[in-house]
């Protein structure tokens, strides 16, 4: 055992999306005297076969990490190095985890969750749970996710019993601590990395993995109750749709948006609060909600100013007038009847060096498009064709939105999303537009925009 290298794992399918994953980790610092290697398994047979390979190296440090996983902590093989050197019985860490996997075996679902990850779907979303002290170096935990595992010691994984590429992390987690190690998530400084989560989940391939689990795990589960299974939507998406303990996050690009010296937002379907509150930490500024759903607007008051439960189409306001610095739309617009009259209706609330800042879904992104040239126009439970969507936009009709209700839009930012299956789409339509005349700019940029980040202020 070479008690002085690192190993990167990672199973491969789109090679691609792997050179990004690499080219974080060719940013990171590597203590002296120290070596770095890599394993990228193109054929695994699952994902436990395929980090079994891994075992036969001799570097004592295995990092397991997706694809489209990327390491931001510049020092984080120090952070490993000092974190195992103290700790001899701590097997694996991982960024985020649960103190008590549930019975049902979904980590993401239980009451105690630990860590925190800035994670892609569809747009950057901090997903922030309990963290662990600051004098503490970490925190024992059932089981964490698969997205980056960190061990010091080596362990078979379990190929015998997972043949795909579910629930080898939570069984690694089992397997870890059947073995007399902890499995723990770090104390975090800063965070250690971002995770481009796919949508795609193979519903049946999932279910299996999980009964298998709980057969070999959960004593007294062999047989799952109809309670703990999930209905096909629920799995669609599966970091987008958690359980609400799991998905709490925040618009990071709406946050990046705030001056610093505000002092008054306020905050247009808060939800639980919680980008008011990460707000409210950073700054010295008071935040108040709006939030339609009572269970939500009940959470977001014990984190916020203020809290109004209410329909912002049909409720009074209460606040003075010029009182805001900014007024906040996080994926608010589209839900609304008309969207047009909420935004006459907030202007006299704004001061007059304010701004709207407003994320809204792009209609015209290549996803939505190719299923129309399909011939589909399929509501689902999330994304841009949220069956709750009243409104739908593109860049242009944004433009229009705020110019007609006495705005000007001073930025309007994009969130992008496209893959391999995308852009050969895209492709075909660049020859389409010059035959019709028309120009690639802005749609190189907006066929591929998931997400518009409008920031708008008072026209004079």
């Amino acid at each position: 055992m070479n008690d002085k290298g690192f190993l990167f794992v990672t199973c491969v399918n789109n090679p691609e999306e792997y050179q990004y994953c690499r080219a974080h980790i060719d940013l990171l610092q590597v203590p002296a005297d120290y070596e770095i290697d890599f394993l990228c398994i193109d054929d695994a047979k699952s994902m436990a076969e395929g980090y079994n390979r891994a075992l036969q190296h001799p570097f004592r440090y295995k990092i397991y990490l997706h694809q489209d996983t990327y390491l931001i902590n510049r020092t984080i093989l120090f952070d490993i190095i000092n974190l195992f050197s103290n700790h001899p019985k701590l097997g694996m860490i991982g960024v985020v985890g649960c103190k008590q996997l549930p019975e049902h075996g979904k980590w993401w679902e239980g009451d105690n969750l630990y860590g925190k990850v800035i994670d892609i779907p569809e747009t950057y979303r901090l997903l922030s749970f309990n963290q662990v002290d600051e004098h503490e170096s970490y925190t024992s935990v059932d089981a964490i996710d698969g997205l980056l595992m960190i061990t010091q010691t080596d362990i078979p994984w379990r190929e015998d019993l997972f043949k795909g590429f579910h629930f080898y992390d939570i069984s690694h987690s089992f397997e870890m601590k059947r073995n007399g190690f902890e499995v723990g998530v770090p104390h975090m400084e800063d965070l250690w990395c971002i995770h481009n989560s796919g949508r795609y989940l193979d519903v049946e391939a999932f279910e299996k993995a999980r009964t298998t689990f709980l057969e070999e795990y959960m004593t007294g589960n062999k047989e799952l109750s109809k309670e703990s299974r999930m209905d096909k939507d629920s799995y669609e998406g599966l970091y987008e749709n958690k359980h609400s303990d799991y998905f709490k996050g925040l618009n990071v690009k709406l946050f990046q948006k705030i001056s610093q010296n505000s002092t008054t937002i306020l905050e247009v379907g808060c939800s639980e609060g919680k980008l008011g509150a990460y707000i409210q930490q950073q700054y010295n500024a008071k935040v108040y909600g709006i939030e339609l759903f009572p269970e939500a607007a009940v959470q977001a008051k014990q984190k916020l100013t203020d809290v109004i439960i209410g329909d912002i189409e049909k409720i009074d306001l209460p606040y003075p007038e010029q009182f805001f610095d900014h007024i906040i739309f996080g994926d608010v617009l589209e839900h609304l009847k008309n969207p047009w009259a909420v935004l006459g209706k907030l202007k006299p609330y704004l001061k007059k060096n304010g701004t709207i800042l407003a994320c809204i879904p792009h209609i015209g992104h290549i996803s939505a498009l190719v299923e129309l040239i399909a011939g589909n126009w399929n509501y689902t439970k999330n994304g841009i064709l949220d069956q709750t969507h009243l409104r739908f936009f593109t860049r242009s009709t944004i433009l229009e939105l705020f110019n007609s209700t006495g705005y000007h839009i001073t930025e309007i930012d994009s969130i992008t999303s496209t893959n391999q299956y995308c852009e050969q789409w895209i492709s075909h339509l660049f020859p389409l537009r010059k035959l019709l005349q028309m120009g690639d700019e802005p749609f190189a940029t907006d066929i591929r925009t998931y997400q518009f980040i409008v920031t708008a202020s008072i026209k004079e």
